[in-house]
């Protein structure tokens, strides 16, 4: 526990900053400048601006994987598990498939859980390409607290690029304080789920939950589900296995 709070110089000077500064300044910048541009997906895809401000960090970590090739990488989109970051990702979106979400608009409700668990992956994945595909490899240097609680107040700040105050995230319930706290504690959670799955994916799944398994049903199913892949996520599908072996032969 205690080496989980103690820092030192060298976590502090393993960090290569310039990365960290360069990704958080695209990330930001390019959020800023995207949110002026027309919702793209807007009457096709609900919930979210999809190709607009949530681009910001995935255009930026792709940007310095080109500009610091030699930065380490341990995460990458479908991770240590391929199989199961798609089990991961297709549960969520298939129950509301199955079990439907109502629509305002009245469109049919199983088109609209399609639409919906396609729209917050998505949006989902802009983000997480950022704070845990590129910040969690950069920041792995330094102890575990420390690292959420940057990435968790990075995350804050970034917001602010296309919100004008921090209560905007919760729909004006919380004070900027609490919400930089919830960011943190998303930080360190999420980072221990990518850091067992090494995906992506699966982090934009949870970092979307509630905006694509709408439905109580769907939301419990999706949760036991997950819970049994992570927990088994180091465990190989060997009937899969033997049949992709067999198919491929």
């Amino acid at each position: 526990m205690l080496n989980t709070l103690k820092i030192t110089r060298s976590h502090i000077a393993e960090v290569n900053w310039k990365s960290v500064s360069v990704f958080y300044l695209l990330a930001c910048a390019l959020s800023y400048g995207l949110h002026f541009l027309p919702n793209l997906n807007k009457g096709i895809l609900p919930v979210h601006n999809v190709f607009t401000y949530g681009m910001g960090p995935l255009l930026a970590a792709v940007s310095c994987r080109f500009l610091f090739p030699q930065a380490p990488r341990t995460i990458s989109v479908f991770g240590s598990a391929p199989l199961k970051t798609i089990l991961f990702v297709l549960t969520p979106i298939l129950l509301s498939v199955v079990l439907g979400v109502p629509s305002k608009a009245g469109q049919n409700s199983h088109v609209f859980g399609l639409l919906l668990g396609i729209s917050g992956v998505l949006y989902g994945f802009g983000e997480e390409m950022g704070w845990r595909g590129y910040l969690q490899d950069a920041l792995r240097p330094l102890p575990t607290l420390y690292r959420a609680i940057l990435i968790g107040v990075m995350h804050a700040g970034w917001h602010l690029t296309f919100m004008p105050d921090l209560s905007g995230i919760s729909g004006g319930q919380t004070n900027a304080l609490m919400v930089v706290g919830v960011l943190i504690l998303m930080a360190w959670g999420l980072g221990a789920l990518v850091d067992t799955t090494k995906a992506v994916l699966v982090v934009a799944c949870a970092h979307e939950l509630m905006n694509i398994a709408v439905h109580p049903v769907a939301l419990a199913v999706t949760l036991l589900v997950w819970i049994g892949l992570v927990r088994n996520w180091s465990k190989q599908l060997p009937r899969f296995k033997n049949f992709l072996f067999t198919f491929v032969s």
